[in-house]
């Protein structure tokens, strides 16, 4: 074997071998989350389309899913134009993959706003997300 060949082997070897600080990432996807929370509830649209990934998609019951970046998109303009409307949640806690690509975190949320008579509508609930890390490093959310 050519020394050439032992030096590309050697560095696979390495790079196979390189382990993930499941410590680090587990507060890294716990940020990103409290980060979304914050952009969510503050209604800042430029900046929150880039916590889902392309091809996300958000389960409201078992009836209800919202495939795709392009159909959330209008669900959440949709929500949002509706009279009252707000949006919270407080991430309690995540978990990482040992590989450090996949996690999800869970906390609890409330969202709010106005029936058409007027009446004040609000759901309190329990929220889990599932996160992948893209290949720029920046965790996204894959299911909601």
């Amino acid at each position: 074997m050519s020394s050439r060949a032992l030096t590309v082997l050697t560095l696979l070897f390495c790079i196979s071998c390189a382990s993930v600080d499941v410590v680090a990432e587990r507060s890294s996807l716990l940020e990103r989350d409290r980060s979304w929370a914050e952009v969510a509830h503050a209604g800042n649209l430029d900046e929150l389309w880039d916590y889902w990934a392309e091809g996300a998609v958000i389960y409201l019951d078992s009836e209800v899913e919202i495939r795709g970046l392009s159909r959330i998109r209008a669900f959440v303009l949709e929500s949002r134009s509706r009279p009252g409307f707000e949006i919270e949640w407080e991430p309690e806690g995540a978990e990482v993959s040992k590989s450090g690509d996949l996690g999800y975190s869970w906390g609890v949320g409330r969202r709010a706003w106005l029936a058409e008579d007027g009446t004040p509508i609000e759901i309190r609930e329990h929220t889990v997300s599932i996160w992948r890390k893209g290949q720029d490093g920046i965790w996204r959310c894959i299911v909601e």
